[in-house]
């Protein structure tokens, strides 16, 4: 063979070497990013697995039939493991927190107040608040409309709050109240009585408790030249009140498996790494509670 076509054969040689080589790193590299995303969904489904053991674990808790074995719908975290996969699991009474559909301006102002909201803030948030919910679109002297809301990309509700979250939304909110704020208000209170002292938040406690309530009603009666009057009313009422509550005690543990309890779920594995949270709320359903919502 000639000197000319032996060198063009080796040309030959070396390019089609090259382009096994590349096919060869291209099959390697596909492989590899498969498994990559075999492990990643292997991982997802191990967690989604260890959300669900912690959600159901908590079900079977709250519907123990034995009354000592039965969880409690206090908020005290209870821990497991399942898969290697450390498992954390707190049951909240919603009932114990305050339903932001349900307070009044006074009440609303007095939250962001024991979170820590003072002078014009307090004025906006509370402002803020009743505008967000309010039919109309005039704003408060502090609160806002649609208008102000517009170059953030969203408009008042104009209704109920839908979610949490959505105080994050008002004007006037930081971060920093809102951390107060959200763990102690719900929008699922539901239809299963009135806000629980027992199982409450301590914000919510400071907002709705009875002695919050009193110490309001005292003030607005004294403003109003009335406290005399209004001591002796409740002396009488104190007699009524006393009754019921003898009545109703040896029924409070039911009616704390009546109300709708939010199950929240944090899991860790063992090297630290792939957290998750979920959160679930469960809807009374007879003596027996249902899944309501989950995420996982």
């Amino acid at each position: 063979m000639p000197k000319r076509e032996r060198g063009y054969a080796m040309i030959a040689a070396i390019v089609g070497v090259a382009a096994f080589g590349f096919i060869a790193f291209q099959l390697i590299a596909q492989d590899r990013g498969v498994l990559a995303e075999v492990r990643g969904e292997s991982e997802q489904a191990k967690l989604i697995a260890a959300c669900n053991a912690g959600l159901y674990m908590a079900i079977h808790g709250l519907a123990d039939p034995d009354p000592t074995q039965r969880w409690g719908i206090d908020g005290r975290p209870r821990t497991g493991s399942f898969n290697g996969i450390a498992l954390n699991v707190t049951v909240e009474d919603e009932r114990g927190k305050i339903p932001l559909n349900g307070i009044i301006e006074e009440e609303a102002r007095q939250l962001f107040q024991m979170a820590g909201a003072t002078g014009t803030q307090l004025d906006t948030l509370t402002d803020s608040f009743e505008d967000w919910q309010d039919v109309d679109n005039t704003a408060r002297p502090a609160g806002a409309e649609a208008p102000y809301y517009a170059p953030f990309g969203y408009k008042p509700r104009n209704a109920g709050f839908h979610t949490i979250g959505e105080l994050r939304m008002i004007k006037g909110m930081t971060d920093d109240i809102y951390s107060r704020v959200a763990p102690a208000s719900t929008v699922f209170f539901g239809e299963s009585g009135g806000f629980s002292e027992q199982t409450s938040q301590v914000l919510a406690l400071e907002v709705l408790g009875e002695e919050a309530r009193r110490q309001r009603r005292d003030a607005d009666l004294a403003d109003q030249g009335e406290l005399c009057r209004a001591h002796a009313h409740r002396a009488r009422r104190g007699a009524r009140e006393r009754r019921l509550y003898e009545t109703q005690r040896h029924h409070r543990a039911d009616r704390q498996r009546r109300g709708p309890v939010l199950v929240q779920v944090s899991g860790l594995r063992a090297r630290g790494t792939s957290p998750f949270e979920a959160r679930l709320r469960l809807a009374p359903q007879g003596d027996v509670p249902t899944l309501a919502v989950a995420s996982c």
